[in-house]
């Protein structure tokens, strides 16, 4: 398990997309990204988040201190595969 402050990179960079807006600088234990607006619905079905600001389609992912790399990894993949649909 790692602690919070690895998170935050490990988490940033696997759900980072050059295509998508994020947080530029992470100091905390979540990532601001824009989502395209259809994908949204999807990944609440799955995963509870917040959508930050509705008019840039921009969403705020957290985790906890219990958060794995590889909770981590489903979870980049499901966005992956999500907003390619």
């Amino acid at each position: 398990m790692f602690g919070s402050f690895l998170h935050s990179p490990v988490l940033h960079s696997k759900v980072q997309n050059p295509e998508r807006e994020t947080c530029p600088q992470v100091e905390s234990d979540g990532v601001f990204a824009q989502v395209p607006r259809q994908a949204i619905a999807k990944l609440q079905k799955r995963y509870f988040f917040y959508v930050w600001d509705e008019s840039r389609s921009l969403v705020r992912w957290m985790y906890s201190f219990d958060t794995t790399e590889r909770d981590v990894r489903l979870f980049a993949k499901f966005v992956a595969e999500t907003v390619q649909d």
